[in-house]
């Protein structure tokens, strides 16, 4: 896929960091681990009508990423999710498309994990899960 497309499926899933802007959203102050990796502005919102926490970074490179989560999510969040994301992307790098048993195996027996990663045009796509505060469904996408 042409990275045109995938600007506009990420813009229909929402999940396109070129829709956020910073001034609609708290500025954060940067870590040093944030300095190291070249991150020059990140800013977050919470309550947004799809994600509970969505945050936003540009890097030295003019590059950004986009970090969005739901709260106390359930089993059926993800599958709908990665069901979702898989009905526009496709098979991710490892061949994987639709949720499956050992997805629902990995969100029950560890803390957190990655389940999807789709690497299109430019973008990498991620949707996992972390129960390590509370339950949350995460997803990344993050300009390359």
């Amino acid at each position: 896929m042409e990275k045109k497309l995938i600007e506009k499926i990420l813009s229909e899933l929402k999940i396109n960091p070129y829709d956020y802007n910073h001034n609609e959203m708290e500025s954060i102050e940067l870590e040093l681990d944030d300095e190291l990796v070249g991150t020059v502005r990140i800013s977050e919102k919470y309550d947004d009508n799809h994600f509970d926490y969505i945050c936003l970074s540009d890097y030295e490179n003019g590059k950004k990423s986009l970090f969005l989560t739901l709260v106390l999510s359930e089993e059926r969040d993800l599958r709908n999710l990665i069901d979702d994301y898989s009905s526009y992307f496709g098979e991710d790098w490892i061949f994987k498309s639709k949720f499956e048993i050992s997805d629902l195996t990995t969100y029950r027996t560890e803390l957190s994990d990655n389940l999807r990663t789709w690497i299109k045009s430019g973008y990498k796509i991620i949707v996992g899960f972390s129960k390590k505060n509370s339950p949350r469904i995460f997803v990344g996408v993050y300009e390359q």
